[in-house]
């Protein structure tokens, strides 16, 4: 029998509920949906949708943050799960991930298409960081990138953090023809060289 908790939670707070069990089930569309069950002060039951890392292999908390949205009919609370800790991950904290592929998206606001990393990262989630320019694209899966945790949410923001990344393509492996490389790069590579020779000769500071 579901007990009355209205005078033990307040609308719109949040408060840290044990947990109970991690469990799933099909919705109507056949599609796996991950819950988390949590355990109010008069100890009903009450079910959570999990964020992707909030499983029981890695979350090593004891309970889990949760918004009371309301109550139900019989008196049970209505929760929505508002914890956005991690238990591998600090923000501001650099991380190894794996690249397991590539997409294009397309921001929603202004329309343009960019490209991100498809990762794999340490807590067995999935995870996206934008490219870099000048980054190849077609990357080898399994390559690790190290990133910075720029925020957490229902997702863990990612942005690359190594200057001298190994997919930082060289023009000879983006174009082939050397004939090619020297009619419309190589003047370019002699003025640099140039430059540098000239400033080393006046001992020039960068």
């Amino acid at each position: 029998m579901i007990k009355n908790v209205q005078t033990a939670y307040e609308v719109g707070n949040c408060y840290e509920f044990p947990i109970v069990e991690f469990n799933s089930f099909l919705n109507k569309r056949n599609e796996r949906v991950y819950i988390v069950n949590v355990k109010t002060f008069e100890d009903n039951i009450v079910s959570v949708k999990a964020l992707e890392w909030h499983n029981e292999k890695i979350w090593n908390y004891k309970t889990l943050k949760c918004e009371v949205k309301g109550y139900q009919p019989y008196g049970s609370l209505i929760l929505v799960n508002k914890d956005f800790r991690h238990p591998l991950y600090n923000i501001r904290q650099h991380y190894e991930f794996t690249i397991t592929g590539n997409k294009i998206k397309t921001n929603p606001v202004s329309g343009k298409e960019y490209k991100v990393f498809e990762l794999l990262g340490e807590d067995n989630c999935r995870h996206e960081v934008n490219i870099i320019p000048g980054q190849s694209f077609h990357s080898k899966s399994g390559t690790k990138v190290t990133c910075e945790v720029v925020s957490i949410f229902k997702v863990v923001r990612l942005k690359q953090q190594q200057a001298e990344d190994p997919f930082f393509v060289q023009i000879d492996k983006v174009i082939s023809e050397k004939e090619l490389i020297n009619k419309y790069f190589k003047v370019l590579f002699e003025n640099n060289e140039n430059d540098i020779k000239l400033c080393s000769s006046n001992k020039c500071n960068s």
